[in-house]
């Protein structure tokens, strides 16, 4: 078996889970190609049971979002981050949005999630990798909202989106 059937057998058992524990959420699937040194880094990735990424919609008790800026972005997003070998979604995202906020949170549902074929943008015939990257929802439980060093330059709770959001995708987020 290659791995793209590898991968996208491994994903999909993956969702299976999430869905048998939370039931139903959407899944957006999307290709993307990448440049060889990312295609061949996702690909080691994945040889290292490492299946994409999780992140968190954190909405207090006001209805605020919780949203996180890096230094390497000058746009807003989600708290999420990389899942990491033998760690189930749920934990990379809680791992994540505690990594970068300062923030603890109880997770409480899955938004979506997003399937990505990758391929190499230089080799077609390269054998694509799949990742998936899971949206939670979740709730504060503990915890100051504050940037991290090292992770987020800054952090912040939204009643209203702002305009510089790192994607358009968010905008579909519940507010």
């Amino acid at each position: 078996m290659d791995v793209t059937d590898r991968s996208r057998t491994a994903v999909s058992r993956r969702l299976s889970r999430l869905e048998r524990e939370f039931g139903d959420f959407e899944h957006r699937r999307i290709d993307r190609e990448y440049p060889p040194g990312e295609y061949e880094t996702l690909v080691s990735r994945f040889e290292d049971g490492r299946l994409g990424g999780a992140g968190t919609w954190t909405r207090n008790a006001d209805g605020e979002v919780l949203l996180v800026r890096e230094a390497k972005h000058d746009a807003w997003s989600e708290p999420s981050g990389k899942h990491e070998a033998d760690e189930r979604f749920v934990e990379t995202a809680r791992r994540e949005t505690r990594e970068e906020t300062g923030v603890e949170v109880a997770v409480t549902d899955v938004l979506r999630a997003r399937i990505t074929t990758a391929r190499d943008e230089s080799d077609p015939d390269r054998p694509a990798v799949v990742r998936v990257m899971v949206y939670f929802a979740a709730e504060p439980v503990g915890g100051a909202a504050e940037p991290q060093p090292g992770e987020t330059e800054a952090v912040a709770w939204f009643d209203e989106l702002p305009d510089d959001l790192l994607y358009d995708a968010l905008r579909d987020f519940p507010l």
